[in-house]
């Protein structure tokens, strides 16, 4: 079977898709299945690649006993995403930035095959449909509420995965 890749887009990569990854890949790994083992996840932001991870995502994922001391902010482009069989968005909005800025002078037909690889987080999950707010700049307590949210639609994602 096919490795199946998934990046996890936000706006800077460094609050919420870079948790995204890791909870992703240790739930990942906790997995009895292999083929759930043997996905590849990854981060990036729409303007990322220029700030370390934000301390508060550093310090949950820590708690959590997951590493992540090589972590480097990215930011997106059209070689980059087209590596990815899905590409799970924080907020809806996302999508649209995405089709515009990369995808803006393809036909309609190719357009629509590029959005059929996004969804937002909650939709991965089967949470329906909604984003994850942007923690960037709350106080610690709003932060931490942002960053258990992923960490429930990651365990879920994981939970309910579907080849």
């Amino acid at each position: 079977m096919k490795k199946i890749k998934i990046a996890v887009i936000c706006v800077g990569n460094i609050c919420r898709s870079p948790v995204g990854e890791y909870l992703l890949k240790d739930y990942a790994k906790e997995s009895k299945n292999k083929d759930i083992q043997s996905i590849v996840f990854d981060s990036a932001g729409l303007h990322g690649g220029f700030l370390e991870l934000a301390e508060d995502s550093k310090d949950y994922l820590e708690e959590r006993g997951i590493d992540s001391s090589e972590f480097n902010s990215k930011g997106i482009s059209r070689n980059y995403l087209d590596q990815f069989d899905k590409i799970w968005v924080l907020a809806n909005w996302h999508k649209k930035f995405i089709v515009d800025h990369y995808y803006a002078e393809l036909p309609w037909k190719e357009r629509r095959k590029i959005k059929s690889k996004m969804e937002t987080l909650v939709e991965a999950s089967g949470e329906g449909s909604g984003d994850v707010k942007d923690p960037y700049g709350l106080p610690s307590g709003e932060y931490l509420e942002i960053l258990i949210q992923i960490d429930r639609l990651s365990k879920k994602i994981i939970e309910q995965f579907k080849f």
